[in-house]
Protein backbone atom coordinates (compact mmCIF):
# COMPACT_ATOMS: atom_id res chain seq x y z
CA UNK A 1 0.00 0.00 0.00
CA UNK A 2 1.48 3.50 -0.06
CA UNK A 3 1.10 5.44 2.25
CA UNK A 4 1.65 9.66 3.07
CA UNK A 5 2.64 10.21 6.55
CA UNK A 6 3.04 13.97 8.01
CA UNK A 7 4.28 14.46 11.03
CA UNK A 8 7.52 12.10 12.39
CA UNK A 9 8.53 13.49 15.75
CA UNK A 10 8.31 11.75 18.81
CA UNK A 11 5.13 9.16 17.86
CA UNK A 12 5.43 9.87 14.06
CA UNK A 13 9.29 8.63 13.40
CA UNK A 14 8.83 5.02 15.23
CA UNK A 15 4.84 4.87 13.49
CA UNK A 16 6.98 5.89 10.11
CA UNK A 17 9.82 3.20 10.63
CA UNK A 18 6.79 0.29 11.42
CA UNK A 19 5.21 0.68 8.28
CA UNK A 20 8.46 0.70 6.22
CA UNK A 21 9.37 -2.44 8.03
CA UNK A 22 6.14 -4.01 7.11
CA UNK A 23 6.59 -3.00 3.45
CA UNK A 24 4.81 0.00 2.55
CA UNK A 25 5.46 2.57 0.19
CA UNK A 26 5.83 5.59 2.36
CA UNK A 27 5.72 9.14 1.06
CA UNK A 28 6.65 11.41 4.13
CA UNK A 29 6.15 15.20 5.35
CA UNK A 30 7.34 17.14 8.21
CA UNK A 31 7.92 20.37 8.90
CA UNK A 32 11.73 20.19 9.00
CA UNK A 33 13.62 17.93 6.66
CA UNK A 34 15.86 16.62 8.84
CA UNK A 35 13.34 14.96 11.14
CA UNK A 36 12.64 12.67 8.07
CA UNK A 37 16.04 11.54 7.47
CA UNK A 38 15.85 8.04 9.38
CA UNK A 39 12.69 7.16 7.22
CA UNK A 40 14.03 8.36 4.29
CA UNK A 41 17.16 6.40 5.07
CA UNK A 42 14.98 2.95 5.71
CA UNK A 43 13.28 3.98 1.79
CA UNK A 44 10.85 6.51 2.83
CA UNK A 45 10.26 9.55 -0.17
CA UNK A 46 9.74 13.01 0.74
CA UNK A 47 7.08 14.54 -0.66
CA UNK A 48 8.05 17.81 -0.84
CA UNK A 49 4.53 18.93 -0.20
CA UNK A 50 1.41 17.81 1.15
CA UNK A 51 -0.44 18.02 -1.99
CA UNK A 52 1.75 15.56 -3.41
CA UNK A 53 1.66 13.76 -0.39
CA UNK A 54 -1.79 12.86 -0.89
CA UNK A 55 -1.54 12.89 -4.64
CA UNK A 56 0.91 9.78 -4.32
CA UNK A 57 -0.91 8.10 -1.50
CA UNK A 58 -3.68 5.66 -1.27
CA UNK A 59 -3.89 6.31 2.41
CA UNK A 60 -2.94 9.48 4.30
CA UNK A 61 -1.64 9.52 8.26
CA UNK A 62 -0.84 12.46 10.32
CA UNK A 63 0.81 12.65 13.69
CA UNK A 64 0.29 16.88 14.26
CA UNK A 65 1.15 18.75 17.30
CA UNK A 66 -2.89 20.28 17.22
CA UNK A 67 -5.77 22.02 14.89
CA UNK A 68 -3.25 24.81 13.63
CA UNK A 69 -0.93 22.43 11.67
CA UNK A 70 -3.78 20.25 10.84
CA UNK A 71 -5.25 23.30 9.36
CA UNK A 72 -2.42 24.17 7.46
CA UNK A 73 -1.43 21.11 6.21
CA UNK A 74 -4.83 20.54 5.06
CA UNK A 75 -6.05 24.02 3.46
CA UNK A 76 -4.38 25.62 0.04
CA UNK A 77 -3.74 25.48 -3.04
CA UNK A 78 -0.70 22.55 -1.82
CA UNK A 79 -2.54 21.17 0.81
CA UNK A 80 -4.03 17.46 1.31
CA UNK A 81 -7.47 18.62 0.48
CA UNK A 82 -6.07 19.93 -3.11
CA UNK A 83 -4.36 16.39 -4.04
CA UNK A 84 -6.60 13.86 -2.47
CA UNK A 85 -8.54 13.91 -5.78
CA UNK A 86 -5.73 13.79 -7.76
CA UNK A 87 -6.11 9.53 -7.14
CA UNK A 88 -9.62 8.99 -5.08
CA UNK A 89 -12.12 11.77 -4.29
CA UNK A 90 -12.85 9.40 -1.31
CA UNK A 91 -9.20 8.65 -0.10
CA UNK A 92 -9.03 8.86 3.75
CA UNK A 93 -7.08 10.96 6.03
CA UNK A 94 -6.57 9.46 9.88
CA UNK A 95 -5.27 11.75 11.80
CA UNK A 96 -3.15 9.88 15.10
CA UNK A 97 -1.69 12.54 17.35
CA UNK A 98 -4.94 14.11 18.53
CA UNK A 99 -6.35 11.27 20.64
CA UNK A 100 -6.08 13.14 23.73
CA UNK A 101 -7.68 16.05 22.52
CA UNK A 102 -10.49 14.74 21.26
CA UNK A 103 -10.70 12.76 24.69
CA UNK A 104 -11.40 16.07 26.61
CA UNK A 105 -13.44 16.87 24.03
CA UNK A 106 -15.55 14.26 24.22
CA UNK A 107 -15.39 14.04 28.60
CA UNK A 108 -16.66 17.65 28.10
CA UNK A 109 -19.56 16.64 26.10
CA UNK A 110 -20.27 13.75 28.59
CA UNK A 111 -20.14 16.32 30.89
CA UNK A 112 -22.55 18.57 29.91
CA UNK A 113 -25.30 14.98 28.80
CA UNK A 114 -24.89 14.24 32.54
CA UNK A 115 -25.50 18.02 33.48
CA UNK A 116 -29.06 18.24 31.30
CA UNK A 117 -30.06 14.54 32.94
CA UNK A 118 -30.07 16.43 36.37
Amino acid sequence: MKIGFAGLGAMGGPMAGHLLDAGHTLYVLTRRRESANAAIAKGAIWAETPKNLAANSDLVLTVLPGPPEIEAIMAGDDGLRAGRGARDPAQASLELGQVHEWDERLQRLEGDRRSALH
